[in-house]
Parts: structure tokens; C-alpha cells; sequence
């Protein structure tokens, strides 16, 4: 019996936006609440890091 795993590109892609997305509405949700607002604004520049890096490096590599 073979298990499927998850290939890291998918994984990255997946990740990254699902932190941009809890990111955005932890901003949008908690705006004007000090630290919420902060961990809203973190998880947003993690996903956007995430999905940057992704697409450069598949520029890179299909080059």
C-alpha cells in the first residue's frame, strides 16, 4: 500500500496562502487592538514571504 505525501511545492503554496488569508482577517477583524492587529500583520508578511520565495525559486530552477 503506497501513501500519497504532499510534494513541498504544494505544501509551500498551501501554507502561504492560508497565512496571508488568517492574516488578513485577524487584521481586518481585530483593527484597533494593539496586539491582535500585530500577530494579523506577522502572519501576512509570513505568507507573502512564503509565496515570494516560492516563485522565485521556481523562476530560478526553470531557467
Amino acid at each position: 500500500m503506497k501513501l500519497k505525501t504532499p510534494s513541498s511545492r504544494r505544501f509551500v503554496i498551501y501554507t502561504g496562502v492560508v497565512l496571508l488569508i488568517s492574516g488578513g482577517f485577524t487584521g481586518y477583524l481585530y483593527w484597533g487592538i494593539e496586539p491582535q492587529e500585530s500577530f494579523g500583520g506577522f502572519l501576512c508578511g509570513t505568507g507573502l514571504s512564503l509565496l515570494l520565495f516560492y516563485i522565485i525559486s521556481k523562476k530560478i530552477n526553470d531557467s
